[in-house]
């Protein structure tokens, strides 16, 4: 076989190594094309995901929104947040986002306008939250409206407290006080002139009803003070013109009381003293709270003292001129048991009778021991011995409360002594 008759045997065709060449091309080529549009349809599917969950996570935000009652201002503000950070990270959704929130916001203001007519002070309570609310960066720009809310309630509310001031003056003071509690400062000029408008009308009839009232009606003062008592609960306040007006009559009052009591009080002390402590009882809360009618009453309490102690002690100098110092003594106990309350607030008049009923105790006791001696002198033991116990029944207790009774028992001790001693001797007393 020649070489030329060999060759195409040993080798091939150039057509056919471009076929093979172009047929893995395509191979490939297929291949990298297959691969492109898998990864272009994961890339779009991903995408296609990523979307729908954003628009999930928009469309929960603004059903949060539109579930959210009206007036909530704190919690549209934390959502508020979450809004704004989310529409930073896909501006196409704040339009939604201002469309619910002005949505919310009209709720909120439509709610409101109703309160207003149905109780402007919890309309101007909730309005007052939801300005100072629309101050916060989430709301801000809903602070005109919640502005014009508020000053419709405002409006609403002081037109409400000038109808209750003609009915009833007390629940106009009490309704401009909750209008004005959710204020902290500045309250608005309407509010406060209605609240003052309301306390003045209130101070004006209670004082003019007070002083229209008799000195010592406890009756009439007691419906006073419950009155009084409502008027400064509306207020949430002490009212000083009430005060005033109290003190006032309380003054008159202790001077009626003593006027009554001092002219009579020698002549019955005991219910002189009875009648000023019934008094002190029956207004013990007022006198606490008025110290100046309060001191006036212990003086004249003080005055009746005086003039009940100067005549138990003339009465007893009367008594110890005529020697007979256990009816002195007698006169001063008496006086002291009447007079006890008194004289534990008086000191001098205390001083002074405690001083007098000693007198008169060591009189009665001189006089006892003199008159002994003499019985036993002429040897009348027995005489003396029941001198001393008859004293002791006499003064006794006032020596013991005086301080001297301790003498008092060494004298009957000693009379009964030389009793015993005649006794056991067999002696009796002479006739």
């Amino acid at each position: 076989m020649s070489w030329d008759n060999r060759r195409p045997a040993e080798g091939g065709s150039p057509l056919g190594g471009l076929i093979v060449a172009g047929i893995v091309v395509l191979v490939l080529g297929g291949i990298w094309f297959a691969s492109f549009m898998h990864e272009r349809a994961e890339s779009q599917r991903a995408a296609e995901e990523a979307a729908r969950k954003k628009d999930a996570e928009a469309q929960g935000l603004i059903a949060e929104l539109a579930q959210l009652p009206p007036g909530r201002i704190d919690e549209f503000n934390r959502g508020a947040e979450r809004r704004e950070d989310f529409a930073r990270a896909n501006p196409s959704f704040k339009e939604a986002f201002d469309g619910a929130e002005d949505e919310w916001m009209g709720r909120t203001v439509a709610a409101l306008d109703a309160q207003t007519a149905a109780d402007p002070a919890a309309a101007v309570a909730a309005a007052t939250q939801l300005d100072r609310g629309c101050g916060e960066r989430g709301a801000a720009r809903f602070r005109p409206q919640a502005r014009e809310a508020l000053d419709r309630a405002v409006a609403a509310a002081a037109a409400r407290g000038g109808e209750l001031l003609e009915r009833d003056p007390v629940q106009a003071l009490d309704f401009a006080g909750r209008c004005l509690q959710p204020f902290d400062r500045d309250p608005p000029e309407s509010l406060t002139a209605a609240r003052q408008r309301a306390l003045d009308r209130c101070v004006t009839d209670l004082t003019a009803r007070l002083d229209k009232a008799a000195p010592d009606d406890a009756a009439a003062m007691n419906a006073w003070l419950k009155d009084g008592k409502a008027v400064e609960q509306a207020a949430r306040s002490p009212v000083e013109p009430l005060r005033q007006a109290e003190g006032r009559w309380l003054t008159g009052t202790v001077a009626a009381v003593l006027k009554e009591v001092e002219p009579r009080a020698t002549k019955d002390p005991a219910a002189a003293f009875a009648r000023l402590t019934a008094a002190r009882t029956t207004y013990a809360e007022l006198l606490s709270a008025h110290p100046e009618a309060d001191r006036e009453l212990t003086a004249g309490e003080g005055r009746c003292l005086q003039a009940v102690v100067d005549q138990s002690l003339t009465e007893a100098e009367l008594l110890l001129l005529c020697r007979d110092a256990v009816a002195a003594s007698a006169v001063l106990a008496d006086t002291a048991a009447v007079c006890a309350g008194p004289l534990r607030t008086h000191a001098e008049p205390a001083r002074r009778l405690l001083d007098a009923r000693r007198r008169a105790v060591d009189a009665a006791l001189d006089a006892a021991r003199a008159e002994a001696r003499g019985l036993i002198q002429g040897n009348r033991f027995q005489a003396a011995a029941s001198r001393a116990d008859q004293l002791c029944k006499d003064i006794g207790a006032e020596a013991d409360a005086v301080g001297t009774g301790a003498a008092l028992t060494r004298f009957r001790d000693e009379c009964g002594y030389f009793a015993d001693l005649a006794r056991k001797a067999g002696q009796a007393d002479p006739p």
